[in-house]
């Protein structure tokens, strides 16, 4: 096993998923991988894994312009689910003392981003295109580190690679299986007890569920160490 590299496919998940419908036969004729493909993009879209973790290019901004593109910002062909962070370089002849912006709400943005000539100290999202204010006065370099989506083999969804840690291949699989009972199997009792088993019961504080009662690989690392708190001065 390779740390933060896909050990299964989604092939390697259907028996599993069919064996938790209590191995009923017609699972195979709705599509399961399907179904596990769409249990994949719920998790990784909600939760941090160092399979999807990466860094996009560092990018040159253009002086005065605040609307970049997203795909700006990430590698080719690629998509984020999460930024953990888009730095900007404050020293553009060296490029070695990097912060990173914060984030704020379009809304919020208003009054950063028809200033010219500053250095850019928050960002926000909107639409196809992420906003930086102020407007930068040099041209600063600034790089995205991001959790990219979950891409799959379209033209055979099967053999994708899954991009999570093994200890989450059961909750895949009984997400997987719970969308099957709920959808075209309509086996409702059962789907019921399967969510719950995923999620917890809301009654019951002592029953979690599968996904909450994971932990992250960042919240295993954290455990033995100690957290530094770096405090950042915004210009804005």
């Amino acid at each position: 096993m390779i740390p933060a590299l896909p050990s299964t496919t989604i092939a390697d998940m259907i028996p599993e998923v069919q064996l938790i419908l209590q191995n009923r036969s017609d699972v195979v004729n709705y599509n399961p991988a399907g179904y596990i493909k769409k249990a994949i993009e719920e998790l990784t879209l909600s939760y941090p894994f160092e399979e999807l973790r990466t860094v996009g290019p560092r990018q040159l901004l253009t002086v005065n312009q605040y609307q970049y593109p997203v795909t700006f910002f990430v590698n080719a062909g690629e998509d984020y689910s999460q930024i953990h962070a888009l730095n900007i370089f404050t020293d553009p002849n060296t490029n070695i003392v990097a912060y990173p912006m914060h984030y704020d709400t379009p809304t919020a943005m208003q009054t950063l981003l028809f200033i010219p000539g500053g250095l850019p100290a928050k960002w926000t999202r909107f639409g196809q295109n992420i906003w930086i204010g102020p407007q930068p006065n040099q041209q600063y370099t600034a790089f995205m580190v991001y959790q990219k989506r979950h891409q799959f083999n379209d033209t055979n969804l099967a053999t994708s690679p899954v991009y999570m840690p093994p200890e989450w291949s059961e909750i895949v699989e009984y997400c997987a299986a719970y969308r099957l009972a709920a959808g075209p199997l309509r086996w409702m009792d059962f789907a019921q007890q399967l969510r719950q088993l995923i999620y917890g019961d809301p009654n019951d504080t002592s029953n979690p569920g599968l996904i909450k009662s994971r932990v992250y690989q960042q919240q295993m690392d954290e455990r033995m160490h100690s957290r530094q708190m770096t405090p950042v001065v915004g210009k804005y």
